[in-house]
């Protein structure tokens, strides 16, 4: 979940190069990622990973983590937060809300190959 199409696509393109079997969902709408999460747990497991953008318009990511941790479906999932500019407080409260990890954004295609990399060594 990202606002930005862009940073989308980076790293759903570097996600599949590191790992070809990746099933992929994503939105650019904190309301639509919502949706898409608890359809995909409707007669089903969870995602093994979620990863959202920390700052977003309209909703920031850590208000979608609380909306999300709020779904008994959705419960135990991993969830990586990232962001372009990471502050202490923002570490504190992805810590508080059971974020598993928070990391910067790349800004190239090699390091969002090396995101993709530790993102797929977090999953089961």
């Amino acid at each position: 979940m990202d606002d930005n199409p862009t940073d989308i696509d980076l790293l759903s393109e570097a996600l599949l190069e590191v790992a070809p079997q990746a099933e992929i969902d994503s939105s650019t709408s904190a309301h639509l990622a919502l949706g898409l999460l608890q359809a995909a747990c409707n007669g089903g497991p969870a995602p093994q990973l979620v990863v959202l953008d920390l700052r977003m318009p309209m909703i920031s990511g850590t208000d979608l983590l609380r909306g999300l941790l709020a779904q008994p479906d959705l419960a135990g999932m991993r969830i990586v937060m990232l962001s372009g500019l990471i502050e202490e407080r923002d570490r504190e409260r992805c810590r508080q809300l059971g974020v598993a990890e928070i990391w910067q954004k790349p800004n190239d295609h090699a390091g969002y190959l090396e995101l993709a990399r530790r993102l797929v060594q977090l999953v089961p």
